[in-house]
């Protein structure tokens, strides 16, 4: 076991980016560049919300509906109401 433990050895490598945005144009492109990753993530988390989006159309449609036929409604009553009343 103590011949095992000495003879593992583990290696770590540390990358650091030695591209440092300095200047104003630089900040601006890092700034263009931050901002369309931006869109693509939110973009990306809208379409995860297709289903929320099917139902929201689905209780719209019988929302607009129900709002039609009680109005269709209404207007015959008044109809018949103002028919009776001549």
């Amino acid at each position: 076991m103590q011949q095992e433990v000495a003879n593992n050895s583990l290696h770590i490598t540390v990358i650091e980016s030695s591209a440092i945005t300095t200047g104003f144009f630089g900040k601006i492109f890092h700034a263009l560049g931050v901002g369309w990753s931006f869109f693509l993530e939110f973009f990306i988390a809208l379409l995860a919300l297709w289903p929320f989006l099917i139902v929201g159309c689905v209780i719209l449609f019988f929302i607009i509906r129900s709002r039609r036929q009680k109005k269709e409604t209404k207007e015959a009553f008044n109809k018949m109401f103002n028919a009776e009343n001549k």
